[in-house]
């Protein structure tokens, strides 16, 4: 029962901690966005997967990781989904594109 609790408690950390990072990456990504007249949120989704994706890559091939690549990117992507969806709903991401 408390090896149970143990790995429950260590896929919550994990889990939290990416959406931490992912939260981090997308308002780094949304101040570094341009006043340009252009939408850039499917770029920008991007490269964060593809930032993510490349660690999850590096941390892979050093140790064995106990979660699956597409369960962490499935998270990555729902999670920042969410939080765009969020940031603007609450006002605190402004659209730069004209």
């Amino acid at each position: 029962m408390l090896t149970t609790i143990s790995k429950i408690w260590t896929v919550f950390q994990v889990a939290f901690g990416v959406l931490k990072e992912v939260k981090e990456l997308v308002e780094i990504f949304e101040q570094a966005d341009t006043d340009d007249g252009k939408k850039h949120g499917p770029e920008k989704k991007n490269a964060i997967v593809e930032l993510v994706e490349a660690v999850y890559d590096a941390a892979d091939n050093t140790v064995d990781l106990p979660f699956k690549k597409e369960t962490i990117m499935g998270l990555v992507d729902k999670a920042i989904d969410v939080i765009v969806d969020l940031m603007n709903v609450i006002g605190q991401f402004r659209s730069k594109s004209k």
